[in-house]
Parts: C-alpha cells; structure tokens; sequence
C-alpha cells in the first residue's frame, strides 16, 4: 500500500481506502446484495433486478461507487 500512496502522491492522485466487502455480490444498479447474484466466479445475475454482466468487473464499480459515498464532508 505504501508504494501506492508514494506514486499517487507524485501523481497528484487522492487515495481512497474503501472496504471490499460483497462488492463482488452487490448489484451495482440496483443495490441488491446476495450471495445468489453470482451464481459462478465468471457470472453475475441480479436476483433482484436482473441485471447480468460478466463478474469480473462488477466489484471496480462497487468501489468505484463506494468511494463516492464514504467521501468525508467537510463544509
């Protein structure tokens, strides 16, 4: 982590830690968590809405949207 945070510094680039909980089992249109919404390691199907994609990307934008989210206010 620390080799990160040193390249991201000298980028300019914020880093956020964000926990990874579920995120491979999050429905990233609906919210819809269960451990059924990916019923292989190469599939997702929400239960929920029926959203279905290839697995391997729905967790970077579970992240990617949980970093929005755990953004402190500072106002």
């Amino acid at each position: 982590m620390r080799f990160i945070e040193y390249k991201a510094r000298i980028a300019g680039v914020p880093v956020v830690l964000v926990h990874p909980r579920n995120t491979s089992r999050t429905c990233p249109n609906c919210g819809h968590c269960d451990k059924k919404n990916r019923p292989t390691r190469d599939h997702f199907h929400c239960q929920s809405c029926g959203f279905a994609r290839p697995a391997d990307g729905i967790p970077a934008v579970n992240i990617r949207g949980r970093d929005e989210v755990m953004q402190p206010y500072a106002g």
